[in-house]
Formats: C-alpha cells, sequence, structure tokens
C-alpha cells in the first residue's frame, strides 16, 4: 500500500482485482466503473495493484479491464495535491529566485477514470454529470453525440424520442453533436438556448453572462434577456432575440446591449480540453479568475495596479508556479503564502 492511500481504498482495489478475475457480469463493469469514477486515486491504485500481482503470478486481467483503463486519460482528469500546509509563521514572502528554482507542486498527471463503459455509447443517459474542480470528463451520448464537461460543471441530460435536451447549470461543456433532423439538440444556460445540427460548439455559463462559442458549423440561438426580471421596465430592448453563429465566432449574452459575435481562435475553444488556458491582451484579474476555476489553491491579485496588468499567453493550468515566474519576469513580483494555502501577488521586491 502506498503510504498516502487510505486502506479502505487499497482493500477495495483488490477486492476489485479478485472480482474481475473471471467472468464479470454488466453489473459488476457499471461498478467497477463508477467506484473508478469518484476519484483518481481510486485507479492509481487498482493500476499499482494489479502490475503488482500480474508481476508475482506472470498474469494479466481480462481484456476488457485493460480496455476499459486504456481509455482512462479521457475521462477524468485531476490536477496535482495540494502543497502541505504552510507553518503557523506563515504569511511569508517568496522571492524571485525562490520561483525560478522551485520545481512545480507535482507535474500535471493525467490521471483516470473511465471514458466508455462497455460498449463504448450509452445505454441510457445519466440524469445528471458533474465535475469537480480540476476534473474533466468525456462521455458518448447514447444519440452518437460527445460531451466534454470542464472543471467544476454541472449538466442535466434529457434525450428521448423526440429531442435532446442539455440544461448547463453551472461551468462549462464542449459538445460535438450528431445531426439528428427529427429531434433537436438544445442547450440552455440563463436566459440562452442554443440549437445546433451537426456542429461543434462550447458553452460556458459564468456568472454575470453565457458565453457561446463555434467550433465547426452553425448554431441557431435564442435569447429573453427580459425573462429574468433584470430589465428596467422602459428598456427598449427586444423580449426575444434569434441570430446564428458560425465557425470561429463567438458571443457573450449577459447584459442588455446589441449582440455582436467576434471572432475567436479555434484552438483557444478547445485549449482547456488540453488542460491549457490562452489569453489574448487579457487583464491579469480575468487571467487568474481562469486558473483559479482549475485549482483549489487559487492565486489573489493584491495591488489595483497589478490587476490590470495585461497578459498574452498559453499556459499550463496546473503549473502556477510557471505562471507566476513568467509573471515576474513582466513585473517585479512579490509573492504571499497565506495559511491556507492561497497565494497573492503584490508589485515589487520584499523590503
Amino acid at each position: 500500500m502506498s503510504d498516502d492511500v487510505p486502506l479502505e481504498v487499497t482493500e477495495a482495489a483488490g477486492d476489485w482485482l479478485d472480482r474481475l478475475s473471471g467472468d464479470a457480469s454488466t453489473n459488476d463493469r457499471r461498478a467497477f466503473a463508477d467506484w473508478l469514477l469518484r476519484s483518481p486515486v481510486h485507479v492509481e491504485e487498482f493500476l499499482r495493484l494489479s502490475a503488482l500481482r500480474a508481476e508475482l503470478r506472470g498474469a494479466l486481467q481480462p481484456d476488457w479491464v485493460a480496455d476499459v483503463l486504456g481509455n482512462a486519460a479521457r475521462v477524468v482528469l485531476e490536477l496535482p495535491r495540494p502543497a502541505p500546509a504552510p507553518q503557523p509563521h506563515a504569511r511569508r514572502s517568496v522571492r524571485r529566485r525562490w520561483l525560478a528554482g522551485t520545481t512545480s507542486i507535482a507535474a500535471a498527471v493525467l490521471v483516470a477514470c473511465v471514458v466508455w463503459l462497455i460498449p463504448q455509447r450509452t445505454a441510457v443517459d445519466p440524469d445528471t454529470l458533474a465535475t469537480n474542480v480540476g476534473e474533466q470528463r468525456y462521455m458518448v451520448l447514447s444519440d452518437g453525440s460527445t460531451l466534454t464537461l470542464n472543471t467544476d460543471s454541472l449538466v442535466d441530460i434529457r434525450i428521448n424520442a423526440t429531442s435532446r435536451e442539455i440544461g448547463l447549470h453551472r461551468g462549462e461543456v464542449l459538445l460535438d453533436v450528431v445531426d439528428d433532423p427529427d429531434r433537436p439538440f438544445r442547450v440552455t444556460s440563463h436566459d440562452v438556448t442554443v440549437e445546433a445540427v451537426g456542429t461543434r460548439f462550447s458553452v460556458y455559463r459564468r456568472p454575470e453572462d453565457t458565453l457561446v462559442a463555434v467550433v465547426e458549423g452553425r448554431v441557431a440561438i435564442n435569447w429573453r434577456p427580459a425573462s429574468s426580471g433584470g430589465l428596467p421596465a422602459n428598456a427598449d430592448v427586444p423580449i426575444e432575440q434569434s441570430f446564428e453563429l458560425g465557425a470561429g465566432q463567438q458571443v457573450a449574452l449577459g447584459d442588455v446591449k446589441p449582440i455582436t459575435p467576434t471572432p475567436v481562435d479555434l484552438a483557444k475553444i478547445t485549449a482547456w480540453t488540453e488542460r491549457r488556458v490562452v489569453f489574448e491582451n487579457e487583464p491579469l484579474e480575468a487571467v487568474v479568475a481562469e486558473f483559479n476555476r482549475y485549482n483549489r489553491t487559487n492565486l489573489r491579485v493584491g495591488d489595483p495596479g497589478l490587476a490590470k496588468r495585461r497578459i498574452t499567453g498559453s499556459f499550463d493550468v496546473n503549473d502556477l508556479d510557471h505562471f507566476i515566474t513568467v509573471l515576474d519576469g513582466l513585473e517585479p513580483i512579490r509573492v504571499e503564502v497565506a495559511d491556507d494555502g492561497h497565494r497573492a501577488l503584490h508589485l515589487g521586491r520584499e523590503p
């Protein structure tokens, strides 16, 4: 047993190895997949024990187990484990040489779980699908469309004989939709409904608005800004607005203002599926907010002037140390680590 793995996880992994060594029922396969999806630690320990047992016995698990684990990297990806809590004298300053010399808290390890149960397409779609902070999940829906859920996200799924509906309640989703003229495919978020026909697009539900971006094809968007009740009684805007969005375009819908689709780099739309974030002349406060979506240890900007500093670049969402090092090369930065492990960024060196 690894020192940092709970005994019950090791025992459960061993039990699964025993249960899967022979013929496994469909229920066993689904239960095994559910157990893996609960935590990347489950996958790590199962793989460790499986390798150990194979070495001792010279035997391997059944092919279907290998198939399930072989697809692991495409469903749940977890960020590095948190750094040890600072000592009581914490609020310490971190110099530039520390930033440059410290290795990452942990490499961005692509850990685990299951992409597809066997067969790859689900016979019955789940009612809801969610990810925790730092996780991403990929699923093939019963209609053949695919859904990739970003960090800290929640959707409900309603697919039947006449319609296909995805409700985005939190976070971000990327969809690759199979064309089916008899069953419209719609995604709802806030007061926005996005309808797609054979296309690939993302929807990001932010606190203040909904951001829709199209990778391939076109989507039809229906926006009802008045439905939230947030408009003044004399607001001179339509109750409902409908328009289309094409590949390489995005639009943010939230504030009452003219709808203005803007061009967007296609690579930027999907960068998060490769665990990267891309910024183009964006204020540091927005950049930090984006990093914080993926990390339990957050960054904070301690100076208003620093918050407005414009940032351009592509970064690994897991590697806060590298990002701070890059930022320190642009401006003299002082980093203070609080008792809770969060880091505050300040202009200037330590006095």
